[in-house]
């Protein structure tokens, strides 16, 4: 008999995640937000639909990094990337379904560089 799937983890838990690993800014803009204090009510409360797949992404490729230096991260997060496209992977979370496989890539890349 096969092992069900374990329940994914709760938004608010991933949020309270990337808040931790990136900060609230970069976490506010992933989620599709420059309002901050957005990032506060989501710790607390329901999260836009359509702003949970984006950080659940950010969420899994923040995990990949997980044993990177947390300043290296967030830059990382940031900044351009000729992995995808010459964008930066905040600017490609918000097209998670597009760009999934790419981010999951550069992120694997950028861990495995050292």
């Amino acid at each position: 008999m096969a092992t069900p799937a374990p329940a994914p983890e709760p938004v608010r838990n991933i949020v309270q995640s990337l808040v931790r690993d990136l900060g609230r800014t970069i976490t506010a803009q992933i989620g599709g937000t420059s309002n901050v204090a957005e990032v506060d009510r989501w710790m607390t409360s329901e999260v836009e639909p359509n702003a949970v797949e984006r950080l659940r992404l950010a969420y899994e490729v923040a995990g990949i990094l997980a044993d990177e230096d947390p300043r290296l991260v967030q830059g990382w997060f940031k900044s351009l990337n000729s992995g995808l496209r010459d964008r930066s992977p905040v600017v490609c979370l918000q097209t998670p379904n597009e760009m999934r496989a790419d981010l999951l890539r550069a992120a694997r890349t950028f861990a495995d560089r050292g």
